[in-house]
């Protein structure tokens, strides 16, 4: 349900942005997409620590593994748990998150500092604002989960539990 979700979002993302032009409209879908709604910060600490934890167990190196944020706080707060040692840690469309095996793309409430748009019209000078998401989300990679604190973003209402 999450991932049929997930892979109507991205694409209509793609679409939006003008990204489904440059790189068509097939992506390379994450293998297992994972979309948490938290109550606060620590329980989104706590729920990228367990994924972190998981995907470590599940033979993934942390140096394979990042932790993304529209806000550095998150980020920043994870990297100090045991299970963030060694994990790549900064903000979207500044860090490198290619190669990646697991990803978690943390923050996404009304805070994310990524604009927004309008709804689903997103103006042509907004697009390059977006694409560091749609990039970050449409990777071959084993593992994503896309978090946030109460209500998501806009950006990210589509993929919320109704």
């Amino acid at each position: 349900m999450a991932t049929d979700r997930f892979a109507t979002w991205i694409r209509g993302l793609a679409r939006r942005t003008g990204a489904a032009e440059t790189g068509g409209d097939t992506f390379s879908l994450p293998g297992r997409v994972e979309i948490r709604a938290c109550v606060d910060g620590e329980d989104e600490r706590a729920c990228v620590a367990a994924h972190l934890r998981a995907w470590q167990l599940a033979g993934i190196a942390p140096a394979a593994t990042a932790v993304i944020a529209g806000r550095g706080e998150v980020a920043a707060a994870v990297a100090g748990t045991a299970a963030g040692a060694g994990v790549r840690v900064g903000e979207i469309g500044i860090t490198d998150v290619s190669g990646l095996r697991a990803l978690a793309l943390v923050g996404c409430d009304a805070r994310f500092s990524v604009s927004e748009g309008d709804g689903f019209v997103i103006p042509p000078h907004e697009r390059e604002t977006i694409l560091p998401v749609v990039r970050a989300c449409s990777a071959p990679r084993e593992h994503l989960l896309i978090t946030w604190r109460g209500r998501p973003a806009t950006l990210f209402g589509a993929l919320a539990e109704e």
